[in-house]
């Protein structure tokens, strides 16, 4: 899948939001191209296997980072974000069975309109509740329902929260999508978690 759009990050203390490009191969890798002043990529996203590559090209500056840094400690795949992002049912399955469940709202139609994911009492991670909504649902490409607009919330201890909006156009669906090098630019450097929300326009 390829697709336009914007992308929108936010915390309790600062939002951004920059144009984007999206690109994903299924099962193995998401692309998401940071383009904010006349389509000039400044900064990158990706995402493969259980890992996360974001690189700021402003500040010189990289996080590598296990995806669960994004999703308030939820341990998930590229895979359970692909389908998050295209709005498909998923079940937590094996190994993440341990960890929570998930709950879907579907439409008349059956499109899937919103998905709670909710950590289990045992399963170590800190209480949050974590809610996806699907809007400008239309059938494109051959697929049923596919979401143009994506808002993942993490509610989580101390009334902290962040958040991710997606919204797609010209969605197009390419066998031939490369797949993107996973490898920090040389004389980089390499922040950590904390300093996550810095790759999203913290000019400090």
């Amino acid at each position: 899948m390829q697709a336009g759009g914007a992308l929108t990050v936010g915390s309790d203390k600062k939002d951004f939001t920059s144009s984007m490009q999206l690109r994903m191969v299924a099962g193995r890798q998401i692309v998401i191209s940071l383009r904010p002043m006349l389509g000039i990529e400044m900064g990158k996203m990706i995402i493969a296997s259980d890992s996360i590559l974001m690189i700021d090209k402003w500040h010189k500056q990289y996080l590598l980072e296990p995806v669960s840094t994004i999703t308030g400690g939820m341990p998930v795949t590229v895979d359970n974000l692909q389908d998050v992002f295209t709005g498909r049912e998923f079940a937590a399955a094996g190994e993440l069975a341990r960890y929570f469940v998930c709950a879907f709202k579907r439409d008349s139609a059956g499109h899937i309109t919103s998905m709670e994911i909710n950590a289990l009492p045992d399963s170590g991670l800190p209480d949050g509740r974590y809610e996806v909504k699907y809007d400008d649902i239309a059938d494109e490409g051959g697929i049923d329902g596919l979401p143009h607009r994506v808002t993942a919330t993490a509610s989580l201890a101390e009334g902290k929260q962040l958040s991710m909006s997606l919204k797609y156009n010209n969605v197009k669906w390419d066998k031939d999508i490369r797949i993107e090098e996973f490898t920090a630019p040389a004389n980089y450097k390499r922040i950590n978690a904390k300093r996550l929300m810095s790759l999203f326009g913290d000019s400090q």
